[in-house]
C-alpha cells in the first residue's frame, strides 16, 4: 500500500496530534547502535479505519544506517519494531513507510498487548516512517523498541515452493501445514463437565460431543440450511438420551464411522455407574434412540470403560445375529484386570466377558478401544512391566495378548492408538509427565519403530491427554494438551500455560509437522493438570478428550476447556473450569490424500456479524482458513438496503472495523468483508443486513467513551457544520488515573468553526441542585485553534434578556483532544470541582454555540445551535470499580462422601475465595439429588432419602455480582454399607473415574508387581 508520509500530513492538518507525540521524534539505528526506543500517547481517541485521516496517530522517524559491506554474508539480516502498551482491552497497528510512502512492513494482529514488524536491511542511509494507529483505545501509552538483527550467515528469505510429503520441518506453517478452528456450544448447553467423547456421521456430516451428561450435536456451516461460511459457529443440539443423563460417572460414546469403507454411523452413548454401564445407540443423529442392555454387562469393572466398533475378522463375520454387520466392544477396568465384551446386534445385547490382561501384565487406565479394517482389536494401556504396551485380538475379543513398545517408558497419561486404512498402527503417548512420542507398528505390535518424539521442536515439556487417530497408511496426527514450561505439571505452583497440539505425519512417521491450534486460546492456565484421582484442585479436566475423523479426512478433537473468562485474558487467573469445545482441521493436508488442495490459495470466506446504533455501525468477523499464506488484509464493503455494496474501508489483518461515516437517516445497511492474501481474494462473506438501532451497544463507564450522560441524537442542530450536538459520554478508565473524560460527540469537525463553544455543565455538590448557577467543562475555539477551559456558569438580566455567563477559571488536562469525526474528549481533574467517589453530577446538560466576537470571549450564550438534557445524573466510580472482576473460586468439602440413608451430610464453602479482596454473597448448593439451596450462608446441611450415587456442586457470587466458573464439586454415594476405599472424595474436581489407592496398593502387594500409575 502507498500513502503520502504522514509527518507531512500532520504538518497540514489542523488538528491537535501533539497529544500523541513520539518522544524522542526520530533517531538513527545501525549496526552497532544498540536498540532504539521512544514512547507516544497517551490516545485518547480511536481511529478503527486505520486510515489515519482524523489526524490521531503518531509518527516517528527512523533512519537505518548501515555502512558498505556490512551485510556481506548476512543477505537475512533485518530490522524488527516491537510496541507493546500496557492494558489487553486496548488496540494498536504498527506501519512502516518508505520515503516515497510505500508500505515496506505492517502489524496488526491484536492477539496480545503488543505488535511487531520486521523488513529487511538495506546497506547505505535509508530513511523510514514509523506509525502507530490507535485501533481502539483509551488514554493508553505505547512504547517501542527499534533493534538490528543480523539473521543467519547465508540464510535469504523468500517464497517456498511445492510441498513435498515429510520436507515441512516440526512446528513450521504455510502451505499444507494443518490449520484448524474452534467450535464452541453456546452457554445454555454448555457446562463444567470433563471426559469428552467425540463422533462424526460421515453421511450427514453432523458430530457428536459428549461431555457428562449431555449428547450435543453439531451441524457445521456447510450444512447448515443455507450454507454459511466455514469460519461460522456450528449449530448445536442437545440430543440426550433420559437414560444416559443420570448421575453417574464416566461418560463414553463413539460413531462407528472410523473404518472407512465399512461405516454403519451409529452412535453409541454410555454412563458409567458402579459396575453397570447405562447404554443407547441412535442412527438418525439421536433424533431417536434405543437403549442398550448395558447394565447387564456387570463383570467389566467399573472404571474407564471404553467402546470400540468395526468389521469382524476374516471369517468370523457369521457372528453377527442381525443385520447390523459390524462388531461391538465394550471394554473396562476392574481391580486386579481389564477386560472386554462383545456385541453381535449393534449394542443390544451384549456376550462374556474375557480378559485381556491382569495386574501382572499391564497396569494404569487403559486407552481407547480401536478396530483395524481387518477386524483386529486394539487396547493400548501406559504401563505393562515398564513400557506403554496395547492389548490385541485377532479373534473379535476371545483372547488377547499384549505387545510393548521398546524404549517407550510407561505413560504418565493413556496411551492412544490409532489404526490406518493399511492396517498400519501408531501409538501415541507421554513419557511419563515429559513429551509426546509416537511409535508405528506395521505388523499388529510384532515390531515397534523407534519411537519418536513428535513435541520436542517447538519445546514443549509435558503433555496431557493424548490421542491419535489415522487416515492413509502413510497419515496420522496425534492431538494432545501441551506446556511449554518445565516443572511438575502435576502441582498446583505450576506456572505452565497449556493449548491443543496436532502433530501430523504423511511419511508413515518419519517427520512430522506440529501446531498449536488454540495458539489465542488457552486450555489450562496457572496450576497444573491432576488426573491421578481425588479432591485436587487441577483435577478439573478429568482423565482424557478424544479424537475422530470426518469424511475428508480432517481431524476432529474434543476437549474440555479450563480456562475460560478472565483466564483467556490472563491465565494466572486460571478458572479450572471443564467446558466442551471442538477443534476442527479445516486446512491443509488431511489424512485422506485424495482430498488434498492445491496451496497456497487465496483465503476461505469469513463469518460476519456485527450491531449498529444511531451513530456507528460496529463489525467483527471469524477469520477463515487463509488457505496456507497470510491474510494481508480485510476489506469492507457496504450497501444501502439489499443494494450493490461498495468498498467503504480495509483493516490491514485485523477482524474488525467500525464505520463511523453510518448516515443513521438510512433505514437499512448491508455489510460484507473480503479476505486478502498474496493468492488473491476469497468470495464475499456471508452479508448481514443492520436497521438502525438493531443492537445496543453494552455501556461500561470503565472503557471510553464510557456511559452516555447527555443523549441528543442527530438532525436538530444548527447548518453549520460542528454544531449538531449528538451525545455526551462520561467515563472514568484506570488508564486517566481517577480523572473523569468527559466526550462530547458532533457532527463534524473536520474544520472546527471559530467563536464557537462545546460546552457541559452540571451541579458538582458544593452547589445546591436547586441552584441555576453551575460549573463547566469545554473546548473553545475564541482564539483561534481549540483549546479546553472549565469554569462556572452564572445567570444575568439584561433589558428583560437572560443570558449565561460562562467564566472561564481554568484549562482542562492536557491530554484532552479532538478528531476530525466530531469527537471531543475532555480529560477533567476530579480536584477542579473538589470530586469524590460516590459524588453526583446534578442536571447534566450540553450546548453548542457559535458567534459570540473575540472580545466577549464567549461569554454570553445568544445564538444556541443545539442544546441537550441530561436524564440522568452520574455518580463518580467509587476507586475499586473498575479494576478487573475476577470471579470467586468455588471450594466444597463435604463431612461424610459415604453416609447412610436418611443421615445428615454438612456441605462447607467457606473455604472459598475471591482474588479482588470482595466477600461471597451467594452460595448456591445443588446436592445431585434434584434439589438445590441458594444461601449466603457457607455451611448448610443436607439429607438424602435414596441410596445412590450424587455428584454434589457448588457455584459462589461475589459481591460485584461475578460467578464462580471453575469446577467445585463431591461424589457422594449414599447407602447403608461401609465406604469403599477412595469412593469418597472432596474438594474442587472431584469425579470422573473413581479414586482406588487403598485396594489397588493392596492387589498389587499380593501380587507383588509394580504399582500402576494412580488415578
Amino acid at each position: 500500500m502507498n500513502r503520502p508520509l504522514r509527518g507531512l500530513l500532520a504538518a497540514l492538518c489542523l488538528l491537535p496530534v501533539a497529544l500523541s507525540a513520539a518522544d524522542p521524534a526520530s533517531g538513527t539505528l545501525t549496526p552497532d547502535s544498540g536498540p532504539l526506543t521512544y514512547t507516544s500517547g497517551p490516545f485518547l481517541v480511536s481511529d478503527p479505519s486505520g486510515e489515519c485521516t482524523i489526524g490521531v496517530c503518531d509518527y516517528y522517524d527512523l533512519t537505518v544506517s548501515i555502512p558498505a559491506g556490512a551485510l556481506t554474508g548476512f543477505p537475512s539480516a533485518s530490522v524488527r519494531i516491537v510496541i507493546e502498551w500496557g492494558s489487553p482491552t486496548e488496540d494498536f497497528d504498527l506501519y512502516v513507510y518508505d520515503a516515497a510512502g510505500g508500505e515496506v512492513a505492517s502489524s496488526g494482529s491484536a492477539v496480545t498487548a503488543s505488535e511487531s514488524a520486521s523488513f529487511l536491511a538495506l546497506e547505505g542511509d535509508t530513511v523510514y516512517q514509523v506509525e502507530i494507529s490507535p485501533y481502539a483505545v483509551t488514554g493508553g501509552t505505547v512504547s517501542a523498541t527499534i533493534t538490528f538483527e543480523p539473521g543467519e550467515p547465508g540464510v535469504v528469505p523468500g517464497p517456498g515452493g511445492p510441498v513435498e510429503p515429510g520436507s515441512v520441518p516440526l512446528g513450521a506453517s504455510g502451505p499444507g501445514i494443518p490449520r484448524y478452528l474452534t467450535y464452541t456450544p453456546p452457554p445454555a448447553l454448555n457446562g463444567n463437565v470433563g471426559e469428552p467423547s467425540i463422533g462424526f456421521n460421515t453421511d450427514t456430516k453432523r458430530a457428536f460431543l459428549l461431555s457428562g451428561f449431555k449428547t450435543l450435536w453439531a451441524t457445521f456451516p456447510a450444512e447448515q440450511d443455507p450454507p454459511a461460511p466455514e469460519a461460522c459457529e456450528a449449530e448445536w443440539e442437545d440430543r440426550s438420551f433420559v437414560t444416559t443423563t443420570v448421575n453417574t460417572l464416566d461418560p463414553i460414546g463413539i460413531t462407528d464411522s472410523l473404518v472407512r469403507g465399512a461405516e454403519t454411523n451409529r452412535t453409541w452413548i454410555g454412563q458409567l455407574q458402579a459396575k453397570s454401564h447405562l447404554m443407547a445407540f441412535t442412527d438418525d443423529d439421536g433424533e431417536t434412540w434405543t437403549p442398550s442392555e448395558g447394565n447387564s454387562i456387570v463383570l467389566n469393572g467399573f472404571d474407564h470403560q471404553t467402546i470400540g466398533s468395526g468389521p469382524y475378522p476374516e471369517g468370523m463375520e457369521l457372528l453377527a445375529r442381525t443385520s447390523f454387520p459390524n462388531a461391538l466392544y465394550y471394554c473396562g477396568q476392574d481391580v486386579a484386570y481389564a477386560n472386554c465384551a462383545r456385541s453381535d446386534d449393534g449394542g443390544l445385547t451384549f456376550g462374556p466377558t474375557t480378559i485381556m490382561y491382569d495386574l501382572t501384565t499391564c497396569a494404569g487406565l487403559h486407552g481407547h478401544a480401536r478396530v483395524a479394517p481387518d477386524g483386529t482389536v486394539y487396547v493400548p494401556a501406559p504401563d505393562c512391566n515398564g513400557e506403554a504396551g496395547v492389548a490385541i485380538s485377532e479373534d473379535a475379543g476371545t483372547t488377547w495378548r499384549v505387545s510393548t513398545v521398546p524404549g517407550s517408558e510407561s505413560s504418565g497419561f493413556d496411551p492412544q492408538f490409532a489404526v490406518a486404512s493399511d492396517g498400519t498402527g501408531y501409538m501415541c503417548f507421554a513419557k511419563g509427565l515429559g513429551q509426546a512420542f509416537v511409535s508405528v507398528t506395521t505388523d499388529k505390535g510384532e515390531t515397534w519403530s523407534d519411537p519418536v518424539n513428535i513435541s520436542q521442536e517447538l519445546g514443549i515439556q509435558h503433555i496431557a491427554f493424548p490421542q491419535a487417530v489415522a487416515g492413509d497408511g502413510d497419515r496420522a496426527a496425534c492431538a494432545f494438551l501441551g506446556t511449554t514450561t518445565p516443572g511438575n505439571p502435576n502441582t498446583l505452583g505450576f506456572e505452565g500455560v497449556w493449548h491443543v497440539y496436532f502433530a501430523t505425519t504423511y511419511d508413515r512417521g518419519q517427520t512430522w509437522d506440529i501446531v498449536n491450534a488454540t495458539p489465542n486460546d488457552p486450555v489450562q492456565g496457572y496450576g497444573g493438570i491432576w488426573d491421578s484421582g481425588g479432591g485436587n484442585y487441577n483435577r478439573n479436566l478429568l482423565d482424557f478428550n478424544e479424537i475422530t475423523i470426518d469424511d475428508r479426512g480432517f481431524p476432529l478433537y474434543g476437549y474440555a476447556d479450563g480456562c475460560i473468562g478472565s483466564c483467556d485474558v490472563d491465565p494466572i487467573n486460571n478458572t479450572f473450569a471443564a467446558y466442551p469445545k471442538l477443534v476442527r482441521q479445516v486446512g491443509g493436508r488431511g489424512l485422506y490424500a485424495e482430498f488434498d488442495r492445491v496451496e497456497p490459495a487465496a483465503p476461505r470466506r469469513a463469518c460476519l456479524d456485527g450491531r449498529r446504533t444511531f451513530d456507528r455501525s460496529t463489525l467483527s468477523w471469524r477469520e477463515p482458513d487463509n488457505g496456507g499464506e497470510a491474510i494481508s488484509e480485510y476489506k469492507v464493503f457496504r450497501g444501502i438496503g439489499d443494494g450493490e455494496r461498495t468498498q467503504i474501508g480495509r483493516t490491514n489483518g485485523k477482524p474488525s472495523f467500525v464505520d463511523l461515516s453510518a448516515d443513521p437517516a438510512i433505514e437499512t445497511y448491508s455489510y460484507s468483508v473480503v479476505a486478502v492474501n498474496s493468492q488473491g481474494e476469497s468470495l464475499d462473506s456471508n452479508v448481514i443486513t443492520l436497521p438502525v438501532e438493531q443492537v445496543t451497544v453494552e455501556e461500561d463507564l470503565c472503557v471510553a467513551p464510557g456511559v452516555t450522560f447527555v443523549p441528543d441524537g442527530p438532525g436538530d442542530g444548527g447548518a453549520l457544520p460542528g454544531t449538531d450536538l449528538i451525545s455526551v459520554s462520561v467515563a472514568e478508565p484506570l488508564e486517566l488515573d481517577g480523572n473523569l473524560l468527559v466526550t462530547l460527540r458532533v457532527d463534524d469537525l473536520s474544520a472546527p468553526p471559530a467563536n464557537t463553544l462545546w460546552g457541559v455543565r452540571f451541579n458538582p455538590p458544593s452547589i445546591p441542585a436547586s441552584n441555576p448557577d453551575n460549573v463547566f467543562v469545554a473546548m473553545v475555539t475564541d482564539e483561534g485553534a481549540p483549546r479546553f477551559i472549565y469554569g462556572s456558569t452564572t445567570r444575568e438580566v439584561v433589558v428583560l434578556a437572560s443570558y449565561t455567563l460562562w467564566n472561564e477559571e481554568g484549562t482542562l488536562a492536557p491530554e484532552s483532544t479532538f478528531a476530525a469525526d466530531g469527537t471531543i474528549a475532555m480529560v477533567v481533574p476530579r480536584e477542579v470541582f473538589g470530586l469524590q467517589a460516590g459524588d453526583q453530577l446534578v442536571n447534566p446538560t450540553a450546548i453548542v454555540f457559535s458567534g459570540a466576537t473575540a472580545a466577549e470571549k464567549l461569554s454570553r450564550s445568544t445564538n444556541t445551535e443545539d442544546a441537550g438534557v441530561g436524564l440522568e445524573n452520574y455518580t463518580l466510580r467509587s476507586d475499586t470499580f473498575c479494576l478487573p472482576n475476577r470471579p470467586p473460586f468455588s471450594l466444597l468439602s463435604v463431612s461424610d462422601t459415604t453416609p447412610s440413608v436418611g443421615s445428615t451430610v454438612t456441605f462447607d464453602a467457606s473455604g472459598s475465595t475471591d482474588d479482588d479482596g470482595e466477600p461471597i454473597v451467594s452460595y448456591l448448593f445443588d446436592f445431585g439429588d434434584g434439589t438445590q439451596l441458594e444461601t449466603d450462608q457457607p455451611v448448610v446441611e443436607h439429607v438424602y432419602n435414596e441410596a445412590g450415587l450424587y455428584r454434589a456442586q457448588l457455584e459462589t457470587v461475589d459481591e460485584r455480582g461475578r460467578k464462580s466458573d471453575n469446577i467445585a464439586q463431591a461424589q457422594i454415594d449414599v447407602s447403608g454399607e461401609a465406604s469403599q476405599a477412595g469412593r469418597g472424595a472432596t474438594g474442587v474436581g472431584a469425579g470422573g473415574s473413581m479414586s482406588r489407592l487403598g485396594l489397588l496398593a493392596l492387589v498389587m502387594a499380593l501380587l507383588m508387581v509394580r504399582r500402576p500409575r494412580r488415578r
